[in-house]
């Protein structure tokens, strides 16, 4: 889900979520009702007419890039420390994935706690979760699961839930409106 918001939707990830057959969508979400139905809503989108890539990526521009004023400013630090970029908060989530000898793929010239990395990791970890339960090595599940879950309230609680607002509230952003939700 992270790379929704660190690139625009582009014509391969369309046609793939597009191939995503019902049972498809369910067992990708475990049934989740909410996660289930925001895939359909974006099938639906993409699938509505040939301009909606092209929509999807200018929304994409107008909430998390610019040039004029973000509609959604993907960043924790904005929210959390008075609009800095590269602020306490990001220089903090950096240095918590460095502990996890992770580091965001794509521009690196972009701030650590921005919301696409941010879920990227949170997405590894819950992967290194798996992996330890299928190694039956319950110890290191717990152990990692404590350690996502530290992740989660430090740097996502405290200001996802706005930005996620501020996503809602900006009218004509269709495809992303559900993107949100998952």
């Amino acid at each position: 889900v992270g790379n929704f918001y660190l690139s625009p939707v582009n014509k391969t990830v369309a046609e793939t979520l597009l191939d995503l057959s019902d049972n498809d969508i369910e067992s990708l979400f475990l049934k989740q009702t909410t996660c289930v139905e925001s895939v359909r809503n974006v099938k639906k989108y993409l699938s509505a007419s040939e301009s909606s890539l092209a929509s999807a990526k200018a929304d994409f521009h107008k909430l998390f890039v610019g040039p004029d004023r973000l509609l959604a400013a993907p960043w924790s630090s904005v929210y959390l420390d008075l609009g800095t970029l590269f602020g306490p908060t990001a220089l903090a989530v950096e240095k918590h994935m460095k502990t996890y000898h992770v580091a965001p793929k794509g521009n690196k010239n972009e701030p650590w706690d921005h919301i696409g990395y941010e879920l990227s990791f949170l997405s590894s970890e819950t992967e290194g979760i798996a992996d330890a339960l299928n190694d039956e090595d319950s110890t290191t599940a717990i152990r990692k699961a404590k350690e996502l879950l530290e992740f989660k309230h430090q740097f996502i609680d405290s200001w996802v839930p706005d930005f996620f607002n501020a996503v809602q509230e900006a009218k004509g952003q269709g495809m992303y409106g559900e993107v949100v939700r998952l």
